[in-house]
């Protein structure tokens, strides 16, 4: 067992799940005061949260009792992890914004991750999320005018999310902005389906479905259930506009089924194989390969993310010759990979961000489906 003691009833659920993520095989129990069980426990966990004052430095902390005086807006933070009596390893974080809950959220996180990640010598893929579909930060982000790089950055330094799934959370909130550009939001609805029932229960599922193999005499009556609620709908929702149907086993980023309303059909787009599905490799992805599998093309794509650049500029940068610089950017530009855009003399040309994320998301589509 692990004990995890708070001196304050807050975020009990998002520790518990993180530290659960990191020892998936212990019990976790959350306590607000010294326990008994702290003696047979594999491991103690401390969150305090300390209050501080003007003149303190942000390393330094201090007793409750000292801080009757007026606080400055600024909150300390300490964990610790403790085995056989002993501290084992300890860090106080601060927090600048204690009266924003999501910010103080998040400041926790990360350090109860920072802590158990050194500790254990592991990073999850999902860095600190728990209980959240993670592809409604970039999706929100997105809806805000942020680009997909400053969206990759922030999900690292906020969530401490891996390179891969951070791509993977990116691709997916752009194919769904893509997917959902046409919907008709004034006179339409989607229909969501929770299947309570799961052959197995995915590492970052904090809403995990019931495990078929307990409740598989339940399936029949929950689908006749199941068929009572859509015919109902069908019928409360008599002249609107069907525009998507989810069925879902969990809240994973990737859809286990995605049904997709187009031009009065409803098609499979996400993650199930209903019906034969074509193997070919698309053409599409095996030409942006091809295009890619050039040293030159790759650096011009780099210079490209910094900043937008004529031909000239280009070859300058590059010490190459304009005519090689122009050929590379054609294929580039057949390829979809860059706009150009005529200013005056010159040609200036700028890389596709979403190709950042839309490549991964085909290769990832591909090897999948």
């Amino acid at each position: 067992m692990i004990i995890v003691q708070l001196n304050r009833q807050i975020f009990e659920y998002d520790v518990h799940s993180l530290v659960k993520s990191f020892y998936p095989g212990e019990d976790v129990k959350i306590v607000y005061e010294t326990s008994p069980e702290e003696a047979d426990a594999q491991l103690v966990c401390r969150l305090e949260f300390l209050k501080t004052v003007s003149n303190l430095k942000p390393e330094d902390t201090l007793p409750e009792q000292a801080c009757e005086k007026k606080q400055v807006p600024t909150s300390h933070i300490r964990f610790q992890i403790w085995k056989n009596g002993k501290t084992e390893s300890e860090e106080t974080a601060v927090c600048t914004q204690p009266d924003d809950r999501k910010e103080l959220k998040n400041e926790v996180k990360r350090l109860v991750y920072r802590q158990l990640s050194s500790y254990t010598g592991q990073k999850l893929p999902w860095g600190n999320l728990t209980g959240i579909r993670p592809t409604k930060i970039p999706m929100a982000m997105l809806g805000q005018g942020y680009r997909n790089v400053e969206i990759a950055d922030y999900m690292r330094k906020t969530y401490y999310t891996s390179n891969e799934k951070t791509s993977l959370a990116i691709a997916i909130a752009n194919r769904e902005r893509h997917l959902l550009k046409d919907i008709n939001y004034q006179n339409g609805y989607s229909l969501y389906v929770g299947i309570p029932f799961c052959p197995s229960i995915c590492l970052y599922c904090s809403f995990s479905s019931s495990p078929i193999g307990i409740w598989k005499n339940q399936v029949d009556a929950y689908l006749d259930a199941l068929c009572k609620e859509i015919d109902y709908a069908s019928d409360a929702f008599a002249g609107k506009e069907l525009n998507t149907v989810f069925l879902t086993v969990s809240t994973f980023v990737y859809p286990h089924l995605w049904l997709f309303k187009h031009r009065q059909e409803l098609e499979v787009v996400k993650g199930v194989i209903v019906e034969s599905i074509e193997s070919d490799i698309p053409e599409d992805l095996v030409q942006i390969f091809k295009v890619l599998g050039d040293k030159t093309r790759l650096r011009i794509i780099k210079l490209l993310m910094q900043n937008v650049c004529t031909t000239q500029e280009l070859a300058q940068k590059l010490e190459i010759s304009e005519a090689a610089v122009s050929k590379h950017l054609q294929i580039m530009w057949k390829a979809d990979l860059v706009h150009k855009n005529k200013k005056g003399f010159f040609v200036e040309y700028e890389f596709k961000e979403d190709m950042i994320n839309y490549i991964p998301y085909k290769f990832y589509e591909m090897i999948t489906i």
